[in-house]
């Protein structure tokens, strides 16, 4: 779908791993050279920590000073309780989380996609 990228974490999302997780998801949001939601499948995530949604609020920033958005899927009851102790969920702001990537993917635009000419 034009505008939507999405990226799987295969594992936590702590601080050995941070690092590596937002340089990554930089280069995927880049791909296009356009603003785009980037969905962050984070099904296999059963292990974080604060720093892991330190890196989250990281790239959401870096995310919308170009012109995109974070959102997040699939994210197990126990890892989002401590992503919104962290102030992760209030820093995405509404509608950035969903229960499944297909709900993601199938919700209103979050950003401007500039039309191709």
């Amino acid at each position: 779908m034009p505008g939507v990228r999405i990226a799987r974490i295969d594992g936590p999302l702590f601080f050995a791993d941070a690092d590596a997780f937002r340089t990554r998801i930089r280069e995927i949001a880049a791909e296009e050279g356009m603003p785009c939601r980037l969905v962050v499948d984070a099904e296999a995530v059963l292990l974080t920590d604060t720093d892991g949604a330190d890196i989250l609020k990281q790239v959401a920033e870096e995310l919308a000073a170009d012109g995109s958005r974070l959102q997040l899927a699939s994210v197990h009851p126990p890892v989002l309780a401590l992503w919104k102790r962290a102030g992760l969920i209030d820093a995405l702001g509404e509608g950035a989380v969903f229960a499944t990537v297909a709900d993601a993917v199938g919700a209103s635009p979050a950003v401007r996609v500039p039309a191709l000419r």
